[in-house]
């Protein structure tokens, strides 16, 4: 019984010094590991926290009519014809949150975030070509006065 009692600790450090041979070898790959999953779970966090409304630019005021009729006499079509759905969708692409891939490292997880404004011409081109291909930069900087005024 005396003999086993004695083993026991010399097999224990054994075992730590092989650990600490792998942990020192590997050094470089457990870095990146651990780097990696600590992006990750930021993405998380910065997903958790839009959804509670902490990372927006840009807040959805209580009331949109103000602006949606600033739009339709500033700008005139397609603002004029749009119906419910139209501005539903509309406010979505300015207000709402995406999920987008992150250029850099493709490999994390999408972030969700709000369009910038570079993507807001080009999904409202897209969508509406009338008349927002014909827009300049003067018209587009009236149209994000009226979006951005409070």
């Amino acid at each position: 019984m005396q003999g086993k009692l004695n083993l026991a600790p010399k097999i224990l450090l054994i075992v730590c010094v092989l650990a600490l041979v792998l942990i020192v070898k590997h050094q470089n790959e457990i870095k990146e590991f651990l780097g990696h999953s600590q992006q990750m779970l930021g993405v998380f966090i910065d997903n958790f926290f839009f959804e509670v409304g902490s990372g927006v630019q840009r807040k959805r005021p209580i009331s949109l009519e103000k602006k949606q009729v600033e739009l339709q006499l500033y700008i005139g079509e397609p603002f004029r014809s749009f119906g419910p759905e139209d501005w539903k969708v509309f406010w979505e692409i300015i207000y709402g949150g995406y999920l987008k891939p992150d250029p850099e490292r493709p490999d994390l997880p999408k972030r969700k975030r709000q369009l910038t404004e570079d993507e807001i011409i080009a999904e409202l081109t897209e969508r509406y070509p009338t008349p927002f291909v014909l827009f300049n930069e003067s018209h587009w900087q009236a149209f994000f006065e009226v979006i951005n005024k409070k």
